[in-house]
């Protein structure tokens, strides 16, 4: 019951519990992008995001962000 909106769409995810043990955040950052899909570190947004990571997805067609999200499931299931 929500409209879409036009622009600026971001998803934070606490990604706390899904790094390897002694992994940062850089760490598993690196992973997606070997999987072919950067995002960004959450701190670069503040502080208070250490340990999440930010999607961006407003400009991407939806094909091309179901494969994204497809290479990178592995990672962000336990």
């Amino acid at each position: 019951g929500v409209a879409a909106p036009p622009a600026g769409t971001f998803l934070f995810v606490d990604i706390r519990r899904l790094r390897r043990e002694g992994e940062d955040t850089l760490g598993f950052l690196e992973r997606c992008l070997e999987r072919g899909v950067l995002l960004t570190p959450g701190a670069s947004s503040g502080k208070d995001y250490e340990g999440w990571v930010r999607l961006c997805f407003s400009t991407v067609p939806p094909a091309e962000l179901d494969e994204a999200l497809a290479a990178l499931r592995p990672l962000f299931t336990r």
